[in-house]
C-alpha cells in the first residue's frame, strides 16, 4: 500500500476521496466536480449542461448558473429504499433551488430536496398519491450566509420513516415522513427540479450518493473530508519535522517548504493523483537545482 493510500484510509478507517468512503459497498457514486460530471466509480457518469467550474472545497467545484447535472439513472435514489445524499454547497443566488430531484415534468414529482435562500430552509418533497405530495420543511439556518461551501448530508430512512439533515457534520434537522406510495423511478437531476424549474444557481462540490442511511459519525467524517485530504499536503506530514523537501508537481517544481525549489528540464504536466503531476519523457526530462543533502 502506498503512503497516500495509507493516509487516505487513516481517518477512522475511511477511504477518503473514494466513492466507497466507508469501505462497505454503501458508496455508489461520487462526483468530484473536477471539470466534468464523471462518477469516480465509473458506473454512473452524468451529463452536464451549462456548468462551469471554480475553486472548490477539494480541488475544483461545479458552478451552476442556469444549468444542471443530469445523472440519468434511477438507481442512485430508489423511491422504495433507504439512501443518503451529500454535497458541499454554497448559498444559491435564486430564492428557490433544487439540490436533487426526479427528471419528471408531471406533478407531483417524487423525491426532491430544495433550498430557499430567502427563508433559508430546506424542503423535502415526497409523492403520496398521483395528485398529492408530502412536504417536510426544516427550520431556518444561517450557515450559508458566509458564501462559503458547507457540508450537507441527507439521509432518507424509509424503514423507520425518518429524514435527517446534517450541516458541517452536526445534526440540524430530523423529522418523521409519511409512507411513500407512488414510485417515480425516473432519471435523477442534480441542480434541477423537473424540466426547467428551481434551477440551482450556485456552487456544489463532492456530490455523493449512498445506498443506505449514513450514521452521525459518518456524516461528520464526510464534512471533514477536506481536512483529511489536507493531511496529505501537510509539509510536516509525520509531525516530527523530518520532511526536507515537498514537491506537489502542480505545474512547477516549487518546494512547498520554500528551501529547495527545482528547475524543470523538458517536463510537462498532466492530471495527477491530487491536482497535477509531472510527466517525464524517459529521454531528456530531469530536475536540477535541488540539493537536499
Amino acid at each position: 500500500m502506498s503512503l497516500i493510500e495509507l493516509m487516505q484510509k487513516s481517518n477512522l478507517g475511511y477511504h477518503i476521496g473514494k466513492t466507497d468512503i466507508f469501505l462497505d459497498g454503501s458508496g455508489i457514486a461520487l462526483y468530484k466536480c473536477d471539470g466534468n460530471a464523471n462518477d469516480e466509480s465509473g458506473n454512473h457518469h452524468g451529463v452536464e449542461t451549462s456548468i462551469t467550474y471554480s475553486v472548490g472545497i477539494i480541488d475544483r467545484c461545479a458552478v451552476a448558473t442556469s444549468g444542471k447535472i443530469n445523472l440519468g439513472t434511477k438507481e442512485l435514489v430508489p423511491s422504495s429504499s433507504n439512501f443518503s445524499f451529500s454535497a458541499f454547497m454554497a448559498k444559491p443566488l435564486s430564492t428557490w433551488t433544487s439540490l436533487y430531484s426526479r427528471d419528471n415534468s408531471a406533478n407531483p414529482r417524487g423525491d426532491g430536496l430544495f433550498f430557499n435562500s430567502s427563508t433559508k430552509v430546506f424542503s423535502f418533497y415526497f409523492a403520496l398519491t398521483s395528485s398529492t405530495v408530502s412536504i417536510l420543511t426544516s427550520p431556518a439556518t444561517t450557515i450559508f450566509d458566509d458564501g462559503l461551501l458547507h457540508s450537507v448530508v441527507v439521509s432518507i430512512d424509509r424503514t423507520v420513516k425518518e429524514v435527517k439533515i446534517y450541516l458541517d457534520g452536526i445534526l440540524f434537522f430530523t423529522s418523521a415522513m409519511n409512507a411513500q406510495s407512488i414510485s417515480y423511478d425516473n432519471g435523477l437531476n442534480v441542480c434541477l427540479f423537473g424540466t426547467n424549474n428551481a434551477v440551482y444557481d450556485g456552487k456544489m462540490d463532492h456530490i455523493r450518493f449512498f445506498n443506505r442511511v449514513v450514521t452521525a459519525s459518518e456524516a461528520y467524517a464526510i464534512a471533514n473530508e477536506k481536512k483529511s485530504v489536507s493531511i496529505i499536503y501537510n509539509v510536516n506530514t509525520f509531525c516530527v519535522g523530518s520532511l526536507v523537501g515537498f514537491y506537489k508537481m502542480d505545474g512547477n517544481l516549487t518546494d512547498a517548504l520554500g528551501s529547495y525549489n527545482g528547475i524543470a528540464n523538458n517536463i510537462t504536466y498532466g492530471i495527477g493523483k491530487f491536482n497535477q503531476c509531472a510527466i517525464f519523457n524517459g529521454t531528456d526530462s530531469y530536475v536540477t537545482g535541488t540539493d537536499l543533502t
